[in-house]
């Protein structure tokens, strides 16, 4: 073979690539990030920014400018044509053409473009003007595995601000570009430019808005994927299963999910098998029209009948497309666990809220706390961060589920979001089918000893595959200290930002806005819900509390370690009052840290009675701490003539020489027989029947629901109105508790 022969056929190798073509997929229809291996949160530099960012493009760039020339840290391929280098301009354009020296202008357009340098990617259009305006880089993955992340972080819009990031990956030399987080409407370019005649871009650009909503996670996070070489014609990827994972038995569960089209043809046929292991179904579907890059989502004909209680692991996959093999088959098949239960379990959900004195946002996250309460079937907990009620333990991992900056609030380390919308996170949570309870909890404080023992029994209704565990979580309310730490932080002081103010029953109803700043605990009635110990210090529980591997139905105790109040979080502050205290314990996914179920109860104790003299009245503060060691010595000191009425079913002495009865013996005489009367016509109950609000008038701090077997369905604390729309019809009966004792009323619920 001839020079001339040779240079011709490397002339057209050459030329080959340089009219080589990129096509692209948008990732628009299952969130996240690609291949899901940057999970770091995205903050500002030096504002909640994850450790392991390299600054390459500081901020306050009034024109467009370029970074210095950076490394990628793999070989890496654009074009078909290696490339180790690269700078990246403040417009939102990386470029593999070192020798351009003038950056891309801040007003994007149509590509190709003159503005654009050769062999470049781009979010055009950005701007890094503001002061919190960084270009910053990181690997993730493992060698062979990676992916060089090139993002704009905080970058400018006009008034918006928004955070994209372009990705190289080693191996399959793919581009992503990641939409990741927006505060508004904006207009880039995305794409990839070859040379003055070749773009590629994402469709609607120019004026390509962001997808992305302002969550700081990857779980609104979108991109496009762009890939060297020529589409596939028939190519689809299943996208995601959507099966229900827990049914009570018998059930027949439907098998459903999404496809996505890959392929330049439209989808009009598809084979879709399922299997059990057992048992193998295939749909021939037909009449699909599914256009290229957009899906389609299937219900398969046939369901999988489970009559008994039990689990099955479903296979599901794209066999055939337009009648032929898929050419790419790593992206046709998912697998999903089935379990049927022996009944459904009442859900509790866990609502933390991350949380310090020093952060001036966070009484919004205590008042959100508050206002929940009187929701049914939640459970609070605020997790302190630098401050003197920190739980190290607590604190330090709790960023991997509930990510971000304060206050931020998550429920069951599923959900986050503003401390505000716990309400929403609770009912996005509290509908869901799990396939365990806590049935009960018992939680002590031994006054010999100073420690705190709680024992629970927990049931699984079904088999639990994987691995679970149990954590206990002590917190108490009203925490109150002068010392150096404690008083918050309050952003609201002045009315600027707002109104920031506790339910009219909760800490007297204190408003952030008209208070000051610093505020201070006595004035705001101290810190609630405080996390004050964590079972073995782990933030997914104790080991071995439940067995590995595989939980049959059944019930299972177990009992935690001791807690010496000593080691409780801020003790040498403000001690410990075992009356305002309770334990929460936790059914934990150890694999992902979901919390599945939970259940809260108040502590006992043997503290023996005590007593102080206020205002001329004798009374127990109930923590054994009291000035004096008898009622008698107290009376002695206080100077009032015990006389006594009759409240509730109780004879008490109200310690003003003023009561009803001149002796206790004619209190008791006709103390039972007149007790229920005299509270009874004080409260207000209806409509009964009720449908969906059952109204409460009347002074009262808390109602128990019971259904006609005796089983408690329903808690809360002091409400007006009580959303019952979750109870079955049927007849019920409400345990009322008022400061003079309890009321109880039957009541009937009627859709």
């Amino acid at each position: 073979m001839n020079k001339k022969t040779l240079l011709t056929i490397a002339f057209y190798l050459f030329s080959n690539l340089i009219v080589a073509q990129y096509y692209y997929l948008p990732n628009t229809n299952n969130p996240g990030n690609p291949g899901n291996i940057n999970t770091d949160p995205e903050y500002p530099l030096g504002s909640g920014m994850a450790t392991g960012w390299t600054t390459i493009l500081g901020p306050s760039n009034t024109t467009a400018t370029w970074s210095t020339t950076q490394t990628i840290p793999f070989t890496f391929n654009f074009n078909g044509i290696p490339v180790s280098q690269y700078k990246v301009s403040s417009s939102g354009v990386l470029t593999f053409d070192l020798g351009n020296t003038t950056a891309p202008s801040y007003n994007n357009s149509n590509i190709p473009s003159s503005a654009i340098p050769d062999n470049s990617i781009m979010i055009w259009g950005i701007e890094g003007t503001g002061a919190n305006d960084n270009i910053v880089t990181k690997n993730f993955g493992t060698a062979g595995n990676q992916q060089h992340w090139v993002s704009f972080s905080s970058y400018t819009f006009g008034s918006t601000w928004t955070y994209w990031s372009i990705v190289l990956e080693e191996g399959s030399n793919k581009i992503y570009i990641v939409d990741q987080r927006t505060s508004g409407n904006i207009s880039v370019t995305a794409g990839l430019q070859i040379n003055s005649t070749t773009a590629f871009s994402v469709a609607t650009s120019p004026a390509l808005n962001s997808v992305a909503s302002t969550a700081p996670d990857q779980s609104d996070n979108n991109y496009y994927e762009f890939i060297f070489g020529s589409q596939p014609n028939d190519n689809a990827a299943l996208t995601s299963l959507n099966i229900i994972p827990y049914h009570v038995a018998p059930a027949n569960i439907s098998i459903q999910g999404l496809v996505t089209n890959l392929g330049g043809n439209t989808i009009n046929a598809m084979d879709i098998t399922w299997t059990d292991g057992i048992n193998s179904y295939t749909d021939n579907l037909t009449g699909l029209n599914i256009a290229s890059n957009n899906t389609y989502n299937f219900t398969h004909s046939n369901q999988l009948s489970m009559p008994n209680p039990g689990s099955a692991n479903i296979n599901v996959t794209i066999n055939m497309v337009n009648n032929n093999i898929d050419p790419d088959t790593s992206n046709n098949t998912l697998d999903s666990y089935v379990t049927t239960l022996t009944s459904i379990p009442e859900k509790y959900t866990v609502g933390e809220e991350k949380t310090g004195t020093w952060c001036g946002w966070c009484p919004r996250g205590a008042v959100a706390l508050a206002e929940m309460e009187a929701t049914p079937n939640f459970i609070g907990i605020a997790v302190h961060n630098n401050d003197p009620m920190v739980v190290n333990s607590y604190d330090g991992d709790l960023g991997t589920y509930i990510p971000g900056g304060y206050p931020r609030g998550g429920v069951d380390r599923v959900v986050d979001d503003n401390p505000a919308n716990f309400s929403t996170m609770h009912a996005a949570r509290v509908t869901d089918i799990v396939p365990c309870g806590v049935n009960n909890i018992v939680a002590f404080f031994d006054a010999n000893t100073n420690n705190i023992s709680v024992s629970t029994e927990i049931e699984a209704f079904g088999e639990m595959s994987g691995s679970y565990r149990l954590s206990c979580v002590i917190i108490e309310d009203d925490l109150e200290s002068t010392a150096s730490g404690w008083a918050q932080s309050n952003f609201y002081s002045g009315g600027g930002n707002g109104v920031m103010a506790f339910p009219s029953n909760v800490n007297g109803g204190y408003d952030f806005s008209t208070g000051t700043d610093p505020a201070l605990p006595a004035d705001f009635g101290g810190y609630d819900h405080v996390a004050r110990s964590l079972s073995s210090n782990n933030i997914l529980g104790d080991p071995n509390s439940l067995p590995s591997g595989l939980i049959n139905i059944g019930t299972y105790s177990y009992t935690f370690a001791d807690v010496n109040i000593n080691s409780l979080a801020a003790y040498s502050d403000v001690g410990f009052n075992w009356t305002k205290a309770h334990a929460v314990v936790m059914i934990i996914n150890a694999t992902t840290g979901e919390i599945l179920n939970a259940k809260k109860t108040a502590l006992t104790s043997n503290v023996s009675s005590s007593w102080d003299c206020t205002n001329g009245n004798c009374i127990d503060p109930g923590t054994g701490n009291g000035t004096y060691t008898s009622l008698a010595n107290c009376q002695a000191t206080c100077g009032v003539t015990p006389s006594w009425d009759c409240v509730g079913a109780t004879c008490i002495d109200p310690g003003t020489g003023n009561g009803i009865y001149s002796s206790l013996s004619a209190c008791v005489a006709v103390c039972n027989t007149t007790a229920v009367n005299e509270f009874t016509s004080k409260l207000l109950i209806y409509p009964n029947p009720a449908k969906d609000i059952l109204t409460i008038e009347g002074a009262y701090t808390a109602v128990d629901i019971f259904n006609i077997l005796g089983k408690l369905v329903l808690s809360s604390e002091y409400t007006e109105n009580i959303n019952v729309s979750s109870l079955n019809n049927g007849i019920y009966m409400l345990k009322i508790n008022t400061e003079k004792g309890i009321h109880h009323k039957k009541v009937t619920i009627t859709k």
